[in-house]
């Protein structure tokens, strides 16, 4: 049996308020950038939308959830849950977060590997839910491939910064490899729960430089 530890009692109030943050960012920077695509319709900036609405949905639910169970369980949460106990309810809500995260994470990486095929994003997709529905441990192998696909898009944002050195596509760059370093800090989660609230924490300055990269390109 798989037993997480989702967040300290002490942090449950502020995991809700950041993940409700991060979700109002995901939604700010798919309206945008569909905004941007309808005026230019390049293919890859309707991906990109889609993929940061998808994570919006992720965070919604994840939001959601956690709201769920605060009000029904209270700070007790981190008393080593066992998901096999979750309820209906609270079952539909962590594989709707595990989804939507997945989905537009492989939706981002198909948009930077700049395929046309749509075959790549069904590979992505479909591989990253065969291995959780196999896994004997859920949660890390989410976590294990949500790190290696931030860490893929990282790669690209970063490429793309050396090669244009302009300030907003190096601020997206840092942001996306502090998303990185947060989502590698998830995966020793079962050795401390510090390392999730230091994950969480690093996700929250992330998604700062992301919201201050998307206020300066609407100065535009």
């Amino acid at each position: 049996m798989y037993y997480a530890c989702l967040t300290p009692p002490w942090f449950f109030k502020w995991d809700i308020l950041f993940d409700f943050l991060f979700l109002c960012v995901a939604f700010l920077i798919s309206a945008f950038a569909f905004t941007i695509y309808r005026k230019i319709e390049q293919s890859n900036v309707k991906t990109f939308s889609i993929s940061f609405f998808f994570i919006g949905l992720s965070y919604l639910s994840q939001t959601l959830i956690n709201g769920y169970i605060f009000t029904h369980i209270g700070n007790g949460i981190c008393g080593y849950l066992a998901l096999e106990h979750l309820n209906f309810i609270s079952f539909i809500g962590i594989s709707a977060h595990l989804f939507f995260m997945l989905l537009g994470l492989s939706i981002l990486v198909y948009t930077t590997l700049q395929s046309r095929e749509p075959k790549i994003l069904y590979l992505l997709l479909g591989g990253s839910l065969t291995a959780i529905l196999l896994s004997r441990n859920r949660i890390s192998t989410f976590f294990i491939l949500s790190a290696l696909y931030f860490t893929l898009i990282t790669w690209h944002f970063m490429d793309n910064a050396f090669k244009k050195k302009q300030k907003n596509t190096l601020l997206i760059a840092i942001s996306f490899l502090i998303l990185t370093l947060g989502w590698i800090g998830f995966l020793f989660t079962s050795y401390s729960p510090l390392f999730y609230v230091t994950g969480k924490l690093l996700e929250l300055i992330a998604f700062i430089l992301i919201f201050w990269n998307y206020r300066l390109l609407r100065k535009k």
